[in-house]
């Protein structure tokens, strides 16, 4: 089993794409504002 993970970057957003045994799925769009980040960033 081969796995590949794609990550393309913008300054507002990231999305994260899996390709999987020749078959490719959207994972989703993350916010790369500060705002979402700001609450989690003191759980570290």
């Amino acid at each position: 089993m081969r796995r590949v993970v794609g990550l393309d970057i913008h300054p507002t957003f990231g999305e994260v794409v899996i390709w999987e045994n020749g078959l490719t799925r959207h994972e989703g769009r993350v916010e790369m504002t500060r705002t979402p980040w700001k609450g989690s960033a003191g759980s570290f």
